[in-house]
Protein backbone atom coordinates (compact mmCIF):
# COMPACT_ATOMS: atom_id res chain seq x y z
CA UNK A 1 0.00 0.00 0.00
CA UNK A 2 3.06 2.38 1.04
CA UNK A 3 4.39 1.21 -3.01
CA UNK A 4 1.21 2.76 -4.33
CA UNK A 5 0.96 6.08 -2.32
CA UNK A 6 4.77 7.22 -2.85
CA UNK A 7 3.81 6.66 -6.64
CA UNK A 8 3.32 10.40 -8.05
CA UNK A 9 2.29 8.87 -11.18
CA UNK A 10 -0.87 6.81 -10.33
CA UNK A 11 -4.25 8.81 -9.39
CA UNK A 12 -6.32 7.38 -6.87
CA UNK A 13 -8.97 9.53 -7.76
CA UNK A 14 -11.71 8.19 -9.85
CA UNK A 15 -12.34 11.45 -11.97
CA UNK A 16 -8.93 10.57 -13.11
CA UNK A 17 -10.79 7.67 -15.23
CA UNK A 18 -12.33 9.94 -17.72
CA UNK A 19 -8.53 11.02 -19.30
CA UNK A 20 -8.09 7.88 -21.13
CA UNK A 21 -11.12 8.00 -22.87
CA UNK A 22 -10.38 12.00 -23.81
CA UNK A 23 -6.86 11.20 -25.49
CA UNK A 24 -8.99 8.97 -27.51
CA UNK A 25 -10.99 11.13 -28.43
CA UNK A 26 -7.99 13.33 -29.61
CA UNK A 27 -6.56 10.81 -31.25
CA UNK A 28 -9.23 9.66 -33.72
CA UNK A 29 -9.10 13.17 -35.72
CA UNK A 30 -5.68 13.37 -35.54
CA UNK A 31 -5.35 9.93 -37.38
CA UNK A 32 -8.19 10.42 -39.80
CA UNK A 33 -6.46 14.23 -40.89
CA UNK A 34 -3.88 11.85 -41.56
CA UNK A 35 -5.15 9.32 -43.47
CA UNK A 36 -7.21 12.33 -45.82
CA UNK A 37 -3.75 14.14 -46.45
CA UNK A 38 -2.22 10.54 -47.56
CA UNK A 39 -5.10 9.48 -49.26
CA UNK A 40 -5.23 13.41 -51.10
CA UNK A 41 -1.32 13.07 -51.66
CA UNK A 42 -1.60 9.61 -53.30
CA UNK A 43 -4.01 10.36 -55.74
CA UNK A 44 -1.58 13.73 -56.49
CA UNK A 45 0.81 11.96 -57.13
CA UNK A 46 -1.04 8.97 -59.44
CA UNK A 47 -2.31 11.60 -61.29
CA UNK A 48 1.10 13.09 -62.08
CA UNK A 49 2.55 9.56 -63.04
CA UNK A 50 -0.41 8.97 -65.22
CA UNK A 51 0.11 12.31 -67.14
CA UNK A 52 4.12 11.94 -67.73
CA UNK A 53 3.21 7.97 -68.72
CA UNK A 54 1.07 9.21 -71.35
CA UNK A 55 3.43 12.35 -72.70
CA UNK A 56 5.96 11.19 -74.48
CA UNK A 57 9.85 10.90 -73.62
CA UNK A 58 11.77 14.40 -74.70
CA UNK A 59 14.23 12.28 -76.42
CA UNK A 60 11.50 10.56 -78.51
CA UNK A 61 9.67 13.76 -79.04
CA UNK A 62 12.93 15.19 -80.47
CA UNK A 63 13.29 12.54 -82.57
CA UNK A 64 9.92 12.25 -84.32
CA UNK A 65 10.51 17.04 -84.50
CA UNK A 66 13.50 16.13 -86.34
CA UNK A 67 12.32 13.49 -88.86
CA UNK A 68 9.01 14.21 -89.56
CA UNK A 69 6.57 17.46 -90.11
CA UNK A 70 4.45 18.84 -87.04
CA UNK A 71 0.93 19.58 -87.30
CA UNK A 72 -1.09 22.13 -85.36
CA UNK A 73 -4.28 20.23 -83.57
CA UNK A 74 -6.37 23.19 -85.66
CA UNK A 75 -4.27 21.84 -88.89
CA UNK A 76 -5.32 18.17 -88.00
CA UNK A 77 -9.13 19.33 -87.48
CA UNK A 78 -9.21 20.84 -91.10
CA UNK A 79 -7.39 17.69 -92.53
CA UNK A 80 -10.44 15.29 -91.02
CA UNK A 81 -13.41 17.88 -91.77
CA UNK A 82 -13.45 17.96 -88.10
CA UNK A 83 -12.77 14.13 -87.77
CA UNK A 84 -16.24 13.18 -89.62
CA UNK A 85 -15.50 9.66 -91.65
CA UNK A 86 -13.97 7.08 -88.72
CA UNK A 87 -11.67 4.26 -90.39
CA UNK A 88 -11.32 2.14 -87.39
CA UNK A 89 -10.48 1.81 -83.87
CA UNK A 90 -7.94 0.25 -81.54
CA UNK A 91 -5.82 0.56 -78.35
CA UNK A 92 -4.24 3.50 -79.70
CA UNK A 93 -7.32 5.56 -80.15
CA UNK A 94 -9.46 6.28 -83.57
CA UNK A 95 -8.25 6.39 -86.68
CA UNK A 96 -9.80 9.27 -88.80
CA UNK A 97 -9.72 9.78 -92.65
CA UNK A 98 -8.13 13.09 -93.59
CA UNK A 99 -6.65 15.21 -96.64
CA UNK A 100 -3.10 16.70 -97.38
CA UNK A 101 -3.08 20.06 -99.72
CA UNK A 102 -6.87 19.19 -101.05
CA UNK A 103 -5.68 15.80 -102.97
CA UNK A 104 -3.24 13.83 -100.64
CA UNK A 105 -5.09 11.22 -98.53
CA UNK A 106 -3.94 10.61 -94.92
CA UNK A 107 -5.20 8.25 -91.97
CA UNK A 108 -5.15 10.37 -88.78
CA UNK A 109 -4.25 8.12 -85.45
CA UNK A 110 -5.74 10.06 -82.98
CA UNK A 111 -4.26 9.58 -79.05
CA UNK A 112 -7.22 8.64 -76.76
CA UNK A 113 -6.35 10.02 -73.32
CA UNK A 114 -8.91 7.48 -71.72
CA UNK A 115 -6.41 5.03 -73.28
CA UNK A 116 -4.14 2.66 -70.94
CA UNK A 117 -2.23 1.02 -73.44
CA UNK A 118 -2.34 4.36 -76.29
CA UNK A 119 0.92 5.36 -75.36
CA UNK A 120 2.40 2.36 -75.06
CA UNK A 121 1.40 1.05 -78.26
CA UNK A 122 2.34 5.07 -79.71
CA UNK A 123 5.48 4.73 -78.44
CA UNK A 124 6.50 0.80 -79.94
CA UNK A 125 4.72 2.20 -83.36
CA UNK A 126 6.82 5.49 -83.99
CA UNK A 127 10.17 3.68 -82.49
CA UNK A 128 9.91 1.53 -85.26
CA UNK A 129 8.63 3.20 -87.89
CA UNK A 130 11.56 5.66 -87.20
CA UNK A 131 14.21 3.02 -87.74
CA UNK A 132 12.75 1.03 -90.75
CA UNK A 133 12.46 1.92 -93.90
CA UNK A 134 10.68 -0.73 -95.67
CA UNK A 135 8.51 -0.66 -99.09
CA UNK A 136 6.09 -3.08 -97.08
CA UNK A 137 5.71 -0.47 -94.12
CA UNK A 138 3.34 2.53 -94.44
CA UNK A 139 4.70 6.09 -94.35
CA UNK A 140 4.51 8.12 -91.61
CA UNK A 141 3.94 11.85 -92.84
CA UNK A 142 3.85 13.56 -89.17
CA UNK A 143 2.77 14.10 -86.41
CA UNK A 144 0.50 16.84 -83.58
CA UNK A 145 1.73 16.99 -80.13
CA UNK A 146 0.06 20.38 -78.61
CA UNK A 147 -1.65 19.93 -75.13
CA UNK A 148 -3.22 17.07 -74.52
CA UNK A 149 -3.49 16.51 -78.25
CA UNK A 150 -1.21 13.51 -79.84
CA UNK A 151 -1.88 12.63 -83.73
CA UNK A 152 0.10 10.55 -85.90
CA UNK A 153 -0.63 10.80 -89.64
CA UNK A 154 0.05 8.33 -91.70
CA UNK A 155 -0.06 7.70 -95.66
CA UNK A 156 -3.22 6.04 -96.07
CA UNK A 157 -3.79 2.97 -98.75
CA UNK A 158 -7.14 4.05 -100.64
CA UNK A 159 -7.46 0.60 -102.68
CA UNK A 160 -9.03 -0.78 -99.04
CA UNK A 161 -7.39 -3.45 -96.89
CA UNK A 162 -6.80 -7.19 -97.31
CA UNK A 163 -9.40 -7.88 -95.08
CA UNK A 164 -11.93 -5.70 -97.15
CA UNK A 165 -10.95 -7.05 -101.23
CA UNK A 166 -11.27 -10.82 -99.61
CA UNK A 167 -14.46 -10.59 -98.15
CA UNK A 168 -16.05 -9.02 -101.45
CA UNK A 169 -16.75 -5.59 -99.82
CA UNK A 170 -14.48 -3.87 -102.21
CA UNK A 171 -15.76 -3.65 -106.10
CA UNK A 172 -13.93 -6.19 -108.44
CA UNK A 173 -11.86 -7.24 -105.53
CA UNK A 174 -11.66 -10.98 -106.66
CA UNK A 175 -7.96 -11.97 -105.61
CA UNK A 176 -6.46 -14.52 -107.39
CA UNK A 177 -4.61 -17.29 -106.17
CA UNK A 178 -1.43 -15.76 -108.04
CA UNK A 179 -2.03 -12.20 -106.11
CA UNK A 180 -2.65 -13.65 -103.04
CA UNK A 181 1.00 -15.21 -103.08
CA UNK A 182 2.33 -11.89 -104.13
CA UNK A 183 0.68 -10.19 -101.03
CA UNK A 184 1.42 -13.14 -98.52
CA UNK A 185 5.32 -12.50 -99.97
CA UNK A 186 5.30 -9.20 -99.39
CA UNK A 187 3.68 -9.13 -96.37
CA UNK A 188 6.11 -11.17 -94.52
CA UNK A 189 8.70 -8.92 -95.84
CA UNK A 190 7.24 -5.88 -93.47
CA UNK A 191 5.86 -7.98 -90.88
CA UNK A 192 5.50 -7.38 -87.28
CA UNK A 193 2.90 -9.12 -84.85
CA UNK A 194 0.57 -6.86 -83.29
CA UNK A 195 1.36 -8.21 -79.77
CA UNK A 196 4.35 -6.15 -79.50
CA UNK A 197 2.36 -3.36 -79.24
CA UNK A 198 0.57 -4.47 -76.70
CA UNK A 199 3.73 -6.33 -74.64
CA UNK A 200 6.69 -4.30 -76.43
CA UNK A 201 8.85 -7.31 -76.25
CA UNK A 202 8.97 -10.10 -78.73
CA UNK A 203 10.41 -13.31 -79.10
CA UNK A 204 12.82 -15.21 -81.87
CA UNK A 205 9.30 -16.85 -83.18
CA UNK A 206 6.21 -14.59 -81.71
CA UNK A 207 5.52 -12.83 -84.87
CA UNK A 208 5.29 -16.77 -86.96
CA UNK A 209 2.22 -17.40 -85.34
CA UNK A 210 0.16 -14.86 -86.46
CA UNK A 211 1.65 -14.55 -89.56
CA UNK A 212 0.43 -18.04 -89.88
CA UNK A 213 -2.92 -17.11 -89.27
CA UNK A 214 -2.90 -14.08 -91.54
CA UNK A 215 -1.90 -16.63 -93.97
CA UNK A 216 -4.70 -18.91 -93.26
CA UNK A 217 -7.21 -15.98 -93.74
CA UNK A 218 -5.29 -15.08 -97.09
CA UNK A 219 -5.66 -18.92 -98.28
CA UNK A 220 -9.43 -19.86 -97.19
CA UNK A 221 -10.94 -16.04 -96.53
CA UNK A 222 -12.26 -17.25 -93.11
CA UNK A 223 -12.21 -15.26 -90.17
CA UNK A 224 -9.90 -16.19 -87.03
CA UNK A 225 -13.18 -16.98 -85.27
CA UNK A 226 -16.16 -18.11 -86.08
CA UNK A 227 -18.92 -20.04 -83.40
CA UNK A 228 -20.89 -21.51 -86.56
CA UNK A 229 -17.82 -23.55 -87.91
CA UNK A 230 -17.05 -27.09 -86.39
CA UNK A 231 -14.30 -26.05 -85.14
CA UNK A 232 -14.30 -21.86 -84.44
CA UNK A 233 -10.89 -21.35 -84.77
CA UNK A 234 -9.33 -21.05 -88.04
CA UNK A 235 -6.13 -23.18 -87.38
CA UNK A 236 -7.97 -25.94 -85.97
CA UNK A 237 -10.60 -25.30 -88.60
CA UNK A 238 -8.10 -26.10 -91.23
CA UNK A 239 -6.07 -28.88 -89.47
CA UNK A 240 -9.64 -30.82 -89.23
CA UNK A 241 -10.17 -30.49 -92.89
CA UNK A 242 -6.85 -31.90 -93.80
CA UNK A 243 -7.28 -35.05 -92.56
CA UNK A 244 -9.84 -35.64 -95.09
CA UNK A 245 -7.33 -34.87 -97.35
CA UNK A 246 -9.71 -32.20 -99.15
CA UNK A 247 -8.33 -28.84 -99.94
CA UNK A 248 -11.38 -27.78 -101.88
CA UNK A 249 -13.20 -27.49 -98.87
CA UNK A 250 -10.56 -25.14 -97.35
CA UNK A 251 -9.72 -22.93 -100.53
CA UNK A 252 -11.65 -19.34 -100.91
CA UNK A 253 -15.03 -20.84 -103.05
CA UNK A 254 -14.84 -17.74 -105.22
CA UNK A 255 -11.59 -19.43 -107.03
CA UNK A 256 -13.79 -21.85 -108.51
CA UNK A 257 -10.45 -24.42 -108.65
CA UNK A 258 -8.35 -21.96 -110.59
CA UNK A 259 -5.08 -22.53 -108.67
CA UNK A 260 -2.33 -25.22 -108.78
CA UNK A 261 -3.01 -28.08 -105.90
CA UNK A 262 0.94 -28.09 -105.23
CA UNK A 263 0.69 -24.75 -104.41
CA UNK A 264 -2.10 -24.38 -102.16
CA UNK A 265 -0.86 -27.40 -100.17
CA UNK A 266 2.78 -26.11 -99.91
CA UNK A 267 0.89 -23.08 -98.62
CA UNK A 268 -1.42 -24.40 -95.99
CA UNK A 269 1.70 -27.06 -94.70
CA UNK A 270 3.49 -23.46 -94.22
CA UNK A 271 0.67 -21.93 -92.58
CA UNK A 272 0.07 -24.71 -89.92
CA UNK A 273 3.67 -24.94 -89.34
CA UNK A 274 3.82 -21.11 -88.69
CA UNK A 275 1.15 -21.76 -86.57
CA UNK A 276 2.40 -24.66 -84.29
CA UNK A 277 1.90 -24.96 -80.64
CA UNK A 278 5.59 -25.40 -79.74
CA UNK A 279 7.38 -21.82 -80.69
CA UNK A 280 10.81 -24.30 -81.89
CA UNK A 281 8.68 -26.20 -84.47
CA UNK A 282 7.53 -22.96 -86.04
CA UNK A 283 9.93 -21.97 -89.37
CA UNK A 284 11.53 -18.41 -89.22
CA UNK A 285 10.49 -15.43 -91.56
CA UNK A 286 13.02 -16.43 -94.00
CA UNK A 287 12.26 -19.43 -94.64
CA UNK A 288 8.53 -18.70 -94.77
CA UNK A 289 9.89 -15.89 -97.88
CA UNK A 290 10.95 -18.58 -99.44
CA UNK A 291 8.28 -21.04 -99.44
CA UNK A 292 6.03 -18.47 -100.29
CA UNK A 293 8.33 -17.73 -103.36
CA UNK A 294 8.36 -21.23 -104.35
CA UNK A 295 4.46 -21.61 -104.18
CA UNK A 296 4.37 -18.41 -106.57
CA UNK A 297 6.76 -20.07 -109.10
CA UNK A 298 4.21 -22.99 -109.27
CA UNK A 299 1.51 -21.01 -109.95
CA UNK A 300 3.13 -19.14 -112.45
CA UNK A 301 4.58 -21.69 -114.28
CA UNK A 302 1.06 -23.37 -114.36
CA UNK A 303 -0.16 -20.11 -116.16
CA UNK A 304 3.09 -20.11 -118.45
CA UNK A 305 4.30 -16.73 -117.14
CA UNK A 306 7.26 -14.73 -116.13
CA UNK A 307 8.26 -16.26 -113.20
CA UNK A 308 8.86 -12.88 -111.73
CA UNK A 309 8.66 -12.93 -108.37
CA UNK A 310 10.62 -10.27 -106.83
CA UNK A 311 9.00 -7.47 -108.66
CA UNK A 312 6.24 -5.21 -106.71
CA UNK A 313 2.35 -6.69 -107.00
CA UNK A 314 0.71 -4.12 -108.74
CA UNK A 315 -1.98 -4.56 -105.83
CA UNK A 316 -2.01 -1.41 -103.30
CA UNK A 317 -3.69 -2.88 -99.89
CA UNK A 318 -3.10 -2.19 -96.31
CA UNK A 319 -3.27 -5.78 -95.37
CA UNK A 320 -5.00 -4.63 -92.14
CA UNK A 321 -7.19 -7.86 -90.91
CA UNK A 322 -9.26 -5.28 -88.05
CA UNK A 323 -9.17 -1.30 -87.28
CA UNK A 324 -7.29 -1.67 -84.16
CA UNK A 325 -4.33 -2.11 -86.76
CA UNK A 326 -5.26 0.41 -89.31
CA UNK A 327 -3.06 1.72 -90.91
CA UNK A 328 0.01 -1.28 -90.41
CA UNK A 329 2.39 -3.71 -92.05
CA UNK A 330 0.91 -4.05 -95.74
Amino acid sequence: MNSVQGNPNLCLDPSCAGDGNNSKKLLVPILASAACVGIITSVILLFIALYRKKRPSKALRQSIMANKRSFTYEEVTVMTNNFERTLGEGGFGIVYHGHLHGNEQVAVKVLSESSAQGYKQFKAEVELLLRVHHINLVNLVGYCDEGQHLVLIYEYMSNGNLKEHLSGECANSLLSWENRLRIAGETAQGYLDPEYYRTNWLTEKSDIYSFGVVLLEIITSQSVFDQTREKSHIGEWVGLKLTNGDITNIVDSTLTGDYDSGSVWKALELAMSCISPSSTGRPNMSQVSSELKECLLSEISRKGGRHDVDSKSSLELNTSFGPEQNPDAR
